[in-house]
């Protein structure tokens, strides 16, 4: 991901600002919300690029 890489997750949490996403490692038992390595379907990027790597895609249930 690239500096100011920035998400609009309205879709999810109804948050009107974009969300800050940054590499690094989470803790497993993170809330969705501190998970700033994650992207989420239904979700777009505002500002600038990246290349991702898709690690595990889960059904709903």
């Amino acid at each position: 991901m690239n500096k100011d890489f920035f998400i609009n997750e309205a879709t999810l949490t109804g948050e009107k600002f974009p969300v800050e996403k940054s590499p690094g490692i989470t803790a497993a038992n993170a809330p969705l919300g501190q998970r700033l390595n994650t992207l989420f379907m239904a979700t777009h990027v505002i500002s600038s690029n990246a290349k991702e790597e898709v690690d595990h895609v889960q059904e709903e249930t």
